[in-house]
């Protein structure tokens, strides 16, 4: 690479990965354009539909770690109530648009994250933040042990490229949704709860199954029908299932389900705000 910064800010290099926001394989995209600073392995972006309800879930990743442990660890880290309030406290500061500043972290011993990073041989953790209204996302991308520490020089690189990959991450968030939000038709709800999402993994079997009914727009009656129960256990599954999705509507476990952040109910005084 030429010692120059901005040839990392290639214009052909930005468009690439912006042509990539929709595809199939747009976290390797990423990867391939933040390793132009330097080696990146692994990124992954953790998603508040709503800051206020301090509830957040690593909605997409892309590296060699792997996506089965990259969202195991990325769950038992936002249920573990420090390196969750560090996390919020992250995306509480942070601005609409992302900052050159970007947040370098490496696990101590004593660190709850320390035994993961090291079992997947990752050493250094980059991250950058933003927050619009209510909703808020963080992207982080990892460096591994084998690639050693990142130089100063690199750092310069990454705080060009870091905030125009967490833009695209979050352009994805947009017009895709999450990756941890891939849905089969009529079973949105029990989707997340089979691939393991740490938001939906609570509810039982029927509780899925209940919400999937009202995601597809049935009254308490055809719910019944469809799944054999009577209309009271309909209503016991459903208040079950709220209490654990912490919604209170049909509305706001659609916005929680897809994302629709606009469609989230705004707390009383406030207006919804643009989407992540």
């Amino acid at each position: 690479m030429d010692d120059k910064s901005d040839t990392v800010l290639h214009p052909a290099r930005i468009t690439t990965l912006l042509r990539k926001v929709e595809a199939s394989d747009f976290g390797e995209e990423v990867l391939k354009f933040v390793s132009q600073a330097g080696p990146i392995r692994n990124f992954g972006a953790y998603f508040w539909t709503s800051v206020r309800r301090r509830k957040a879930v690593l909605s997409i990743s892309c590296g060699s770690i792997g996506d089965y442990w990259l969202h195991r660890d990325g769950a038992d880290f936002v249920a573990n109530t420090d390196v969750f309030n560090e996390l919020q406290a992250t995306v509480e500061a942070a601005g609409e648009a992302p900052s050159s500043q970007i947040i370098r972290f490496t696990p101590p011993a004593t660190d709850p994250r320390y035994p993961r990073y090291q079992r997947a041989g990752m050493l250094e953790r980059l991250s950058v933040a933003t927050r619009r209204g209510d909703h808020a996302i963080q992207s982080f991308f990892l460096r591994s042990a084998s690639d050693g520490r990142i130089s100063d020089r690199e750092m310069e690189r990454f705080a060009v490229l870091l905030p125009i990959a967490h833009e695209a991450i979050t352009l994805r968030h947009r017009i895709v949704g999450s990756e941890a939000f891939q849905f089969r038709p009529g079973m949105f709800v029990s989707s997340l709860k089979e691939r393991g999402n740490p938001l939906f993994g609570g509810l039982s079997p029927r509780e899925a199954a209940t919400c999937d009914a009202i995601l597809a727009g049935l009254s308490v009656a055809g719910t019944a029908l469809q799944l054999k129960v009577s209309e009271n256990t309909i209503r016991t599954l459903r208040r079950r299932a709220f209490r654990k999705l912490g919604v209170t509507s049909a509305q706001e476990l659609m916005s929680l389900a897809l994302f629709d952040t606009q469609a989230a109910a705004p707390a009383a005084g406030n207006t919804p705000s643009a989407p992540v």
